[in-house]
C-alpha cells in the first residue's frame, strides 16, 4: 500500500518540536513493506499557518491508498486545552475535500483521549498507544479489504523500540527556526504522579535503548548541524535506575560538538553527577518541580520535598548549569496558605528561571481524573467537557491568577502566565538568538515591589 503520513502539530510553545512520533510511524509502515511518504504540514507551510491547498500536491503526486495523521498535542498553538483537536479537524476536513480514501489517527495527543478525538475528528480509524506496534497488521487488513474496528485496541508497549534515523531535511528545517531536535533514549515512566498520562502512553516499565545506539544517533546529528541543541525526549531523563548516567558518561567520552537539555525530576543528585552533566554538554536542565510547598508536592504524588528542590537548585547554580523549574499552582491540597508558602519558597531558588501556571488538565486514566470524579468536577469518562482544568476545592481561580500575576510580574526570571514566557521567547528569536532562550533570563532579575 501507499501510505501518506501527516505530522500534525501546531503547538509551537515553548519550542518547535521535531516530529519523532510521525517519523516512527512512517518507519514502521516502511518496515511492513509499504511505500510511505511523510509530510510535516506545519514545517512544509513555513511554520506559519496551515493552508488546506498544501495537501493537494502530496495527494496528487503520491496517490496514497490511505492517510494517517499523527497528532502530537491536544493543546493548540494558543494554549487552548483542546486547540489541537480543532487543528486536527481542520486538516481532516481539508483532506476530505480533496480525497475520499480511509483516514486513520495516531500520536500522543490522540492517545490521551482516543474515543473523543476519533469521534470529533471526522477520521475513520484510530490507533492509540504505540501505533508503530499495531500499524503493520492494521495496514495489512486495509490492503486485504478485511473489516477492522474504528478504534483499534491499545497494544502492549513493545519490549524494544528502535526510532528511525534523523531526517536531514527536517533536522535542518527545525534547527533553522530555533527548534530543538528530539532524541528519545527510553520509554516508560515508573513515577506515580497524580496527573501524569505518560504511563498510559508508554507504560510504567522502563525500556532503554542501547547507549551506543543513542551516541551514534547524536553523532549523526553533529554531522548534520554545527553545534546542535538536542532535547532528550524522555518522560523523565534521570530515571531511578541510573541509566542516564551511563549515557552521559559515554557522551562525555565521545566529546561530540553538541549541547543538550532534558526534563528532570528534582531528586537528590549523587556525588559526581553535576560534573558529569557539565562534561556531557548540558545546556540547561528543565525540572518538573510541579508544586512549591510540601503539601502540594505530596498532593501530586511527587517523590521529593521542597528542601530537596532547593538543594538540587543550589548545586546547579554552584556548577553554573542553567536550570528552569516548572510550577503549577492550584493542584490537590492547594490553599491560600500553601500559595503564600509556595511563593516564599520560590524566593529561595537562586540563579534559575521559574515558569508558572495555574490549574491542571484532567485526562482519563490518571489518578487526578479519579480525584476530580470523586470531588464532582466531572461526571465520568464520557463527560463531553473533558479535559477540564482542576483547581483545588475552595480556591478561587480568578483570585489565584491575580495573585500570581502580581507576584511574578516584577521579575524577569519569574514567568507567569505561560504566554508571557512564550512571547519573550519569540521576541528573542526575532532578535536572532537561538537555543533554550530562558537561560538568558538567569541573573536578569528586576526586583520591584512585591504583592503576594
Amino acid at each position: 500500500m501507499r501510505v501518506l503520513i501527516l505530522a500534525v502539530n501546531f503547538c509551537r510553545k515553548p519550542y518547535l518540536v521535531y516530529p519523532l512520533g510521525a517519523m516512527a510511524v512512517a518507519e514502521a509502515a516502511r518496515r511492513g513493506g509499504h511505500e510511505v511518504r511523510l509530510v510535516d504540514i506545519f514545517s512544509d507551510d513555513g511554520f506559519e499557518s496551515f493552508q488546506p491547498g498544501s495537501l493537494l500536491g502530496p495527494l496528487d503526486e503520491f496517490e496514497p491508498d490511505c492517510v494517517g495523521l499523527s497528532l502530537r498535542n491536544l493543546e493548540g498553538a494558543d494554549g487552548d486545552e483542546m486547540g489541537g483537536l480543532v487543528d486536527l479537524g481542520r486538516v481532516v476536513a481539508a483532506l476530505r475535500g480533496l480525497w475520499s480514501g480511509p483516514v486513520f489517527l495516531g500520536g500522543a495527543g490522540f492517545s490521551l483521549m482516543p474515543e473523543e478525538v476519533l469521534a470529533r475528528s471526522g477520521a475513520d480509524y484510530g490507533l492509540p498507544g504505540e501505533a508503530e506496534t499495531a500499524l503493520p497488521d492494521f495496514l495489512g487488513c486495509l490492503a486485504e479489504g478485511r473489516a477492522v474496528p474504528g478504534l483499534q485496541p491499545r497494544p502492549r508497549p513493545a519490549a524494544v523500540f528502535s526510532p528511525p534515523p534523523p531526517d536531514p531535511g527536517l533536522v535542518r528545517r527545525y534547527a533553522g527556526r530555533g527548534g530543538l531536535i528530539g532524541v528519545q533514549t527510553k520509554r516508560g515512566c515508573g513515577f506515580d504522579c497524580l496527573y501524569c498520562s505518560y504511563p498510559l502512553l508508554e507504560g510504567r516499565e522502563l525500556r532503554a535503548r542501547p547507549v551506543a545506539e543513542v551516541v551514534e544517533e547524536l553523532g549523526c546529528l553533529s554531522e548534520m548541524l554545527k553545534n546542535p541543541l538536542v532535547a532528550f525526549a524522555d518522560a523523565v531523563f534521570n530515571d531511578p535506575g541510573g541509566r542516564w548516567r551511563e549515557l552521559l558518561a559515554a557522551l562525555a567520552e565521545a566529546r561530540l560538538p553538541l549541547k543538550w537539555t532534558a526534563f528532570f525530576q528534582p531528586v537528590a543528585f549523587e556525588p559526581g553527577d553535576l560534573e558529569l552533566l557539565r562534561l556531557s554538554g548540558a545546556a540547561g536542565l528543565e525540572f518538573g518541580t510541579d508544586a512549591a510547598s510540601d503539601a502540594t508536592l505530596a498532593g501530586l504524588g511527587k517523590p521529593f520535598d521542597f528542601e530537596t528542590v532547593r538543594r538540587v537548585q543550589a548545586g546547579c547554580a554552584a556548577a553554573k548549569i542553567p536550570a528552569a523549574h516548572y510550577i503549577v499552582f492550584g493542584g490537590p491540597g492547594e490553599t491560600e496558605a500553601t500559595v503564600t508558602e509556595g511563593l516564599a519558597n520560590l524566593e529561595r531558588l537562586e540563579n534559575c528561571v521559574v515558569l508558572a501556571s495555574a490549574g491542571w488538565s484532567v485526562y482519563p486514566h490518571t489518578r487526578l481524573f479519579d480525584l476530580a470524579l470523586a470531588e464532582g468536577l466531572i461526571n465520568g469518562p464520557d463527560d463531553a467537557r473533558l479535559p477540564v482544568i482542576y483547581h483545588a476545592p475552595g480556591l478561587d481561580p480568578a483570585g489565584l491568577h491575580d495573585r500570581l500575576d502580581r507576584a511574578f510580574r516584577p521579575r524577569r526570571d519569574r514567568l507567569y502566565p505561560p504566554d508571557r514566557a512564550w512571547e519573550n521567547a519569540e521576541t528573542l528569536r526575532r532578535m536572532g538568538l537561538s537555543g533554550l532562550l530562558w537561560d538568558t533570563l538567569i541573573g536578569a532579575s528586576h526586583r520591584g515591589s512585591r504583592h503576594v
